[in-house]
């Protein structure tokens, strides 16, 4: 009998140290508790003033800009009923940060490429004779008119059709040799060394085959100046 009494004494009295330690526990906290409020309580008392401050500040700073609060408040919930469409700008924003700097070293490799390809264009010249083709395009207008220009533009065809035939093989070679022969009196006459031929002699030059197809040559020329399409007749004969 003694013994099961010892029992129950020794479970009552861990169960009271067990409430003792709890309600230590519980008053430790309620002893942090209370700080903790007090603190609150004495930032909140120092905070008032600085918020008192702060919003008549701001206040006075809104009069003077003649907000009107309505106007702050439905800016506010259209921001609120937009956030869903704000964060999805703000994810594709992202993305495209992403991508930008997944694409500047290309871009950097192409800048390199397009600076070394500029850089051997100006070295062949092409950016000079581009800033010649300026000057010559603006001495055209500068002194040519519109109905000039205009001009040009129907004749273009008959113009490249007559540029396209003298730079026939046969053409440019009668206009170099011609060239040349113009060159070469050019040199004798300043040179002093021309003799004017006498009738005889030119009588004499019209017995070379030559001369006399040079002088049909000459003449049908002159014929198609005077007339286009006409030229002098093959007479035969050397």
């Amino acid at each position: 009998m003694s013994v099961v009494t010892d029992d129950r004494l020794a479970v009552l009295e861990d169960k009271v140290d067990r409430l003792a330690d709890a309600v230590a526990l519980l008053a430790e906290e309620a002893v942090h508790q209370r700080r903790r409020r007090e603190s609150f309580e004495e930032l909140t008392a120092d905070l008032m003033p600085l918020a008192t401050t702060g919003m008549a500040s701001v206040s006075a700073e809104l009069d003077d800009a003649e907000i009107d609060l309505g106007d702050l408040k439905r800016l506010a919930l259209r921001l609120a009923s937009s956030a869903e469409r704000l964060d999805g700008l703000l994810v594709q924003l992202d993305s495209l940060s992403q991508l930008a700097g997944d694409a500047m070293p290309l871009v950097g490799e192409g800048m390199a490429v397009a600076t070394a390809k500029l850089d051997e264009l100006d070295q062949k010249g092409y950016f000079a004779f581009a800033r010649q083709a300026g000057g010559i395009l603006d001495e055209v207008v500068t002194n040519y008119t519109e109905e000039d220009v205009a001009a040009l533009g129907e004749n273009v065809v008959l113009i490249l059709d007559t540029v396209r035939q003298m730079t026939q093989p046969e053409v440019m070679g009668l206009l170099s040799s011609t060239a040349t022969a113009i060159h070469d009196q050019y040199e004798d006459a300043a040179a002093g060394t021309e003799a004017v031929p006498s009738m005889l002699s030119l009588l004499g030059q019209m017995r070379d085959p030559e001369v006399r197809l040079g002088l049909q040559r000459a003449l049908n020329m002159l014929r198609s100046i005077s007339g286009p399409g006409r030229q002098i007749p093959n007479q035969g004969g050397n």
